[in-house]
């Protein structure tokens, strides 16, 4: 069964038709399955139980609110301007650590294990064990997404994606050696960055363990480099 989140509760939808609705008074904005089927509302945690909604919590959300669930399985949700760790398995389910950022959040995702936050204010921050701010270079972004190996997403205003590369702390050494002619592609290539294992030239599509390339077309090249634990480091 997939269930799905609306203004006024919970669908269940089995091969492409709605079979039940499990009604809420208020508008349900985001639903998990962990040891059972949980859904958040403006202003509480619910349990799915028996085709009803049973309160796990009482805690302060917003519209904003989600849940986040990182690679290693933890389990987080945001509130007004803060973080709340959740275990259903445990009592109380929901614990709040990070209560005290410097402005409401509009946006989550999970990169790998850690969580990351938009504020309203374009400022980026990431918890893993402590709080810290990755960037402020955001200000006119709404959303963030993630597809892991340390980069986030950043869905903007106008329309446009940026990316961001979270753990990219150092810079690349390069050597080349252009075409003889344009059409022989003799290119050659030779990058380096300080941890990184393997590379790419072609903006991720393809990756080597070492940074000589040869027999090479001419052109623009997007070069990437990944460290041991298959984050990118260096864009």
């Amino acid at each position: 069964a997939v269930y799905a989140a609306t203004n006024s509760g919970i669908l269940k939808i089995v091969g492409g038709q709605v079979v039940d609705t499990i009604e809420s008074s208020n508008a349900v904005t985001d639903l998990i399955c962990s040891n059972g089927l949980f859904a958040l509302t403006e202003n509480t945690v619910y349990k799915i139980e028996n085709g009803t909604m049973v309160q796990v919590s009482a805690i302060e959300l917003t519209a904003a609110s989600r849940f986040i669930k990182t690679a290693s399985g933890n389990i987080f949700i945001t509130i007004d301007s803060g973080i709340a760790r959740f275990n259903p398995t445990e009592s109380p389910a929901i614990e709040i650590i990070e209560p005290g950022l410097p402005e409401n959040i509009v946006s989550s995702a999970a990169c790998d294990d850690n969580v990351y936050v938009l504020l309203e204010n374009g400022d980026i921050y990431e918890y893993s064990n402590i709080l810290r701010e990755v960037t402020t270079s955001t200000s006119n972004c709404t959303e963030i997404a993630s597809t892991g190996n340390g980069i986030l997403w950043a869905i903007c205003n106008d329309g446009s994606v940026s990316r961001i590369c979270i753990n990219c702390n150092t810079t690349f050494t390069i050597t080349s050696q252009p075409e003889t002619c344009d059409g022989s592609h003799n290119a050659s290539l030779t990058v380096s960055a300080s941890g990184a294992t393997s590379y790419s030239i072609d903006n991720g599509q393809s990756w080597q363990s070492g940074g000589s390339f040869a027999n090479i077309s001419g052109g623009y090249r997007h070069i990437l480099a990944k460290n041991s634990a298959n984050k990118i480091i260096a864009d």
